[in-house]
C-alpha cells in the first residue's frame, strides 16, 4: 500500500496509485513538502518499505545527494515509523 508520512505533524496518507497524489493531499492539507516522505506497507511481509520517487529531493535537502528513491536519513526513518506505528497496526 502507497503511503505518504508527513514526520512533523504526524499523520499518514494511504492508498492512491500514486505516491505523488498523496502528497498532494498532504500539500492541500497544509504540510511542507520537507516534512513528507513516500513509503510502501508491505501487508504480507509486515513491513515498511521506505522507497518513492517523491523521497530523492528530501533526500538531498538531509545531505544524502546520491540515495535515491530511498529514505537515506536514519532519524527520518525513525520518525516515519513512529507515524506508522501510531496510526497503523502492524
Amino acid at each position: 500500500m502507497k503511503c505518504v508520512v508527513d514526520i512533523d505533524k504526524e499523520i499518514i496518507a494511504v492508498n492512491a496509485d500514486l505516491h505523488s497524489d498523496l502528497e498532494q493531499f498532504l500539500l492541500d492539507d497544509g504540510s511542507k513538502q520537507s516534512s513528507l516522505y513516500g513509503i510502501n506497507i508491505l501487508y504480507d511481509l509486515w513491513e515498511i518499505e521506505f522507497d518513492s520517487l517523491i523521497n530523492p529531493p528530501r533526500n538531498r535537502d538531509a545531505g544524502y545527494p546520491r540515495a535515491g528513491r530511498y529514505v537515506a536519513d536514519p532519524e527520518a526513518r525513525r520518525k516515519i515509523e513512529e507515524v506508522v506505528k501510531k496510526w497503523i497496526q502492524m
